[in-house]
């Protein structure tokens, strides 16, 4: 009788995996339209037509090509060319100390500039430079938010929030960047400031964002709390998350929410309770199926959660499941191919 009840229980546990794996695949090969780019989109072409009704063709130009250098130095960050990624930050430098910038053009480079070195201190492991360099682009940004009318600048304000989870990850532990997060969270959520970090902020700045920017705001403070978490033990993972979790004024379910990132947190929890393990798997196969959006790192966050999960159980579904997750995380490249090639060999057993 025993017997017959353990198979019954892998029988039941191997359906599981196999709509797992289903669910995976189908939601590979589903990468649908994502709203929180679109709206992303939104505010951008909004900060585009107001900032080109504010400067002259000259400082636009300027502008623009100081951007491009600062685009072209994260690019070399990413493949930590450190002589590379400074060479560009100078001829950035140089654009933005043109003659012919305004004080106001001169504050568009100066937040592209501030922003860009923070990515190449944190790479070069200058956490405490890294956010010297986020506040002071913050700062710009509020100068420029409140002087000059670019209430738009306030997204960027937030989005900066989020890459300092990282920093402060980094400076102070995994604790302290999870309280950041969840009053990131509040903020978008509710409008009221509880935020640690120094500047104007409250739900008038908010009010005045394009429809679905908190949306995507969420989507990248969720992106950084899955990237701090990602190789931490459940234990971590329940103590970490369950202050954010266990507000209900922050995890109410409304516009300001991303849902795959409401989802995903919720989902994040369920792997750390052990003894919920049917029913993370259940839940995991539903978000698998979605779809994953054009290069979100939460579906392959859940789908790497996924897999590790699955990587104990002798059945045969879930030795597929992990070797597949394994080989295509190898070509995801938002995140770094260190990150990627240790992911990898875990799930197969290299």
């Amino acid at each position: 009788m025993a017997h017959g009840g353990a198979s019954r229980g892998k029988h039941t546990i191997s359906a599981l995996l196999s709509n797992l794996y289903e669910a995976y695949l189908i939601g590979r090969e589903n990468t649908r339209e994502d709203s929180t780019d679109i709206a992303k989109q939104l505010w951008w072409r909004t900060l585009q037509a107001y900032t080109k009704s504010r400067l002259s063709p000259v400082e636009q130009r300027i502008a623009a090509l100081c951007k491009r250098a600062c685009k072209a130095a994260l690019t070399a960050t990413l493949h930590l060319d450190v002589s590379t990624a400074c060479g560009l930050f100078g001829v950035a430098r140089g654009y933005a100390e043109k003659e012919e910038l305004s004080v106001e053009g001169r504050l568009l480079c100066e937040s592209e500039i501030s922003a860009a070195e923070a990515s190449l201190d944190f790479a070069c492991r200058d956490f405490e430079q890294s956010r010297q360099l986020l506040l002071r682009a913050q700062a710009v940004d509020e100068e420029l938010e409140f002087r000059f009318g670019y209430k738009l600048m306030h997204v960027h304000r937030t989005h900066l929030l989020a890459r300092m989870v990282k920093v402060e990850a980094a400076l102070a532990g995994i604790t302290s960047a999870m309280r950041l997060a969840g009053s990131a969270l509040f903020y978008l959520t509710s409008g009221r400031n509880e935020l640690s970090v120094p500047g104007c902020w409250g739900k008038e700045c908010l009010d005045a964002l394009p429809p679905g920017t908190s949306a995507f705001l969420t989507r990248q403070i969720s992106v950084e709390i899955a990237a701090a978490l990602a190789d931490e033990p459940p234990q971590v993972v329940r103590n970490s998350l369950a202050p954010i979790l266990n507000r209900a004024d922050v995890m109410k379910q409304s516009p300001h929410w991303d849902a795959l990132s409401h989802s995903w947190c919720e989902l994040k929890m369920l792997r750390a309770c052990s003894q919920k393990h049917k029913r993370y798997i259940q839940a995991c196969a539903v978000l698998l199926a979605q779809g994953r959006r054009r290069a979100d790192a939460l579906w392959y966050l859940a789908a790497l959660d996924a897999a590790r999960a699955c990587r104990s159980l002798s059945v045969a579904p879930a030795r597929s499941f992990c070797d597949r997750v394994a080989a295509d995380l190898m070509y995801v490249e938002i995140f770094p191919l260190s990150l990627r090639k240790a992911w990898s060999k875990a799930l197969i057993g290299q």
